[in-house]
């Protein structure tokens, strides 16, 4: 078959930038939102970064070592997705929960499709998704979203206007600044969900 025929999988455009070094830039964009969510909830969050981010490249490189494949975990891919896993868990999760995420994103979500690029859905959702689903009750707190800063837990329910509802009403028994909202102090939810000043900068360098 001639060479024109043959198809790879995406991106099809040619150019100089190798996945690695794209994977690599997507890691250092997201280091100011898991450097502030570290800051704002303690060393629980550095540990669930740590774990999940291990059983990610871990089973990334047992299937391929197994499967006779060539080993990708340079290209930063898997990184990249147990980093994306992690942030997107409350801090109170328990560690089991980032390596289950974490398995389940890279075996069954992403090798079991064919590997990097030929996944149909990100990885690092799926299996978010999945270890809420299976295991809802182990995240703690309402949608597993409970706030634990500095090893001190407190619950961040509230009925009511949101932020922004309140913002556009003046109400004064808002407790959360909107610089406190833009910062992310003593904001609740996901480790790197909460400082928005992190995310624009992430977004800003890639």
């Amino acid at each position: 078959m001639s060479d024109l025929m043959k198809v790879s999988s995406n991106p099809h455009v040619r150019s100089k930038v190798t996945t690695s070094s794209i994977m690599l830039a997507v890691v250092i964009a997201l280091l100011p939102a898991a450097g502030f969510g570290i800051y704002n909830f303690g060393i629980d969050a550095l540990i669930l970064i740590v774990i999940t981010v291990a059983s990610t490249v871990f089973t990334e490189f047992a299937y391929e070592k197994l499967m006779n494949k060539k080993v990708t975990i340079g290209d930063y891919s898997a990184v990249v997705t147990g980093l994306l896993l992690a942030l997107n868990l409350p801090s109170s999760a328990p560690w089991w929960i980032g390596v289950i995420g974490g398995v389940f994103a890279i075996l069954v979500v992403k090798m079991l499709f064919g590997g990097t690029g030929k996944n149909i859905v990100n990885p690092a959702i799926a299996g978010r998704i999945f270890a809420f689903i299976a295991f809802g009750a182990a995240f703690g707190g309402a949608m597993g979203f409970e706030k634990k800063v500095f090893g001190i837990k407190a619950g961040f329910v509230q009925t009511g206007a949101t932020p922004l509802q309140a913002f556009f009403n003046a109400d004064k028994t808002n407790t959360l600044s909107n610089l406190d909202l833009l910062i992310g102090t003593g904001v609740p939810g996901c480790i790197g969900e909460i400082c928005k000043i992190a995310l624009i900068a992430g977004g800003i360098y890639l």
